[in-house]
């Protein structure tokens, strides 16, 4: 009781039961068993509104009192999904967008509909918003979200060719993110690398 409870798919219904509480969640597509995420915590959800041609329901679990700082990814991630909509000329293929910050993990991880990020690439404090931080989300997200399409939608085989869809999702992200940042020089950067 008293805790968020999130997975790949919407919540269908919440039964409280003493100091616990049954939650039920809808059907999940067929997915190969490294996508299928859960996350049950003491969180605050920040609300990102909707987006693309779905009008996807977005959110952001963080840990509680921390809200505040999911202000740069709360501004742009409608902005990536859409981006990426227009390059596949395909509405976003699930039925929301949760992402998880998790103090204690490394890294991202492209779950449909529950993407699961360390605090430190989606959270920043209002004076450690920096360049350098918004442009990590904003790589990390796309990179993420693409991953929806070429990844999660469309799954390998065998993780023999697992470099198709990170590097895929590397290409998608330079992509959307330089047509709509074009100030910051990707392509450039992607020479230098």
């Amino acid at each position: 009781k008293g805790m968020v409870a999130l997975a790949n798919t919407p919540v269908a219904g919440e039964t409280p039961a003493g100091d616990s509480q049954t939650v039920v969640f809808g059907k999940t597509k067929p997915l190969p068993s490294y996508l299928v995420a859960l996350a049950v915590g003491p969180f605050d959800l920040v609300d990102l509104g909707r987006a693309g041609r779905n009008k996807t329901p977005m959110r952001i679990a963080v840990p509680k009192g921390r809200a505040v700082e999911a202000r740069y990814a709360r501004k742009v991630t409608g902005e990536i999904v859409s981006g990426m909509e227009r390059y596949f000329d395909m509405p976003y293929p699930y039925e929301k967008l949760d992402s998880v910050a998790i103090p204690t993990f490394l890294g991202a991880m492209e779950n449909p509909g529950l993407i699961t990020y360390s605090a430190s690439i989606i959270l920043a404090k209002p004076n450690e918003e920096t360049p350098q931080f918004q442009q990590g989300y904003a790589g990390t997200a796309a990179h993420e979200i693409a991953h929806h399409w070429f990844g999660d939608l469309v799954t390998l085989a065998w993780w023999d060719d697992i470099w198709l869809n990170e590097s895929f999702a590397v290409f998608m992200a330079d992509r959307v993110v330089d047509e709509w940042q074009k100030s910051w020089g990707i392509p450039v950067r992607r020479v230098k690398g």
